[in-house]
């Protein structure tokens, strides 16, 4: 009875293990790899995760870094290391006040200007390491010189805006 007991016990675990493992791929694969629009871009099973709402302009994904700190997480869900560059696609602020990002993470530090025209796109690369099925925290600070709060019902303070990134 009891090896019946145990026999049962362990083909359910075996069956949520794979389960987990089932909506894990599929998940990574077809959700975030097919799925064009989405927060983040699987390369190498690495994911970017944005602490700021995803938004859209004519079916294209853009996240607005505010005044003060900004997050955002690069996941590694492999059993590699993941060693690489990321490069960030930044535009100005509708205002096109004065910005500057201060991009830090556990071992890089950068100051970044952003060039304020309308067409302007200020690229930025940072290198970056990240171990086995662990995450980096990146943080990006926004100094601008004066406020941009828009006049539409948006509260947040906007000082620059990620329109693409890679990794590389």
């Amino acid at each position: 009875m009891i090896k019946k007991i145990y026999k049962i016990i362990n083909d359910i675990a075996f069956l949520l293990i794979l389960a987990g493992g089932i909506s894990l791929f599929i998940y990574s694969f077809f959700i975030l790899n097919l799925n064009k629009v989405t927060e983040g871009k699987l390369v190498n099973n690495v994911v970017m995760r944005f602490e700021a709402p995803t938004e859209f302009k004519v079916d294209k994904p853009f996240w607005w870094l505010t005044k003060g700190e900004n997050k955002f997480l690069i996941r590694n869900d492999s059993d590699e290391r993941y060693k690489g560059n990321l490069h960030i696609f930044l535009e100005g602020n509708p205002c096109k006040n004065k910005t500057t990002m201060l991009f830090d993470s556990k071992n890089f530090q950068k100051s970044v200007d952003i060039i304020q025209t309308r067409e302007s796109i200020t690229t930025f690369t940072m290198p970056f390491v990240v171990d086995p099925f662990s995450i980096l925290g990146i943080n990006a600070t926004a100094v601008i010189n004066e406020d941009c709060i828009l006049n539409n019902g948006d509260i947040r303070n906007l000082a620059a805006k990620i329109v693409d990134y890679k990794f590389e």
